[in-house]
């Protein structure tokens, strides 16, 4: 459990900090993501499901 922890925290920290300069749309990305670039942009986790 403390490993799930950790990563909320650093992913609340990177987060906050994004959001001091950038209020567009994010996704935290993860190994092995990918990103379809079109007339939209979506991206999926390694399992193909969409990110929202």
């Amino acid at each position: 459990m403390g490993g799930d922890v950790l990563r909320l925290k650093l992913w609340l920290a990177l987060l906050k900090r994004t959001r001091t300069t950038y209020q567009g749309p994010l996704v935290i990305g993860h190994d092995l993501m990918s990103f379809v670039i079109s007339d939209k942009v979506g991206a999926f986790a390694p399992d193909g499901t969409a990110m929202k």
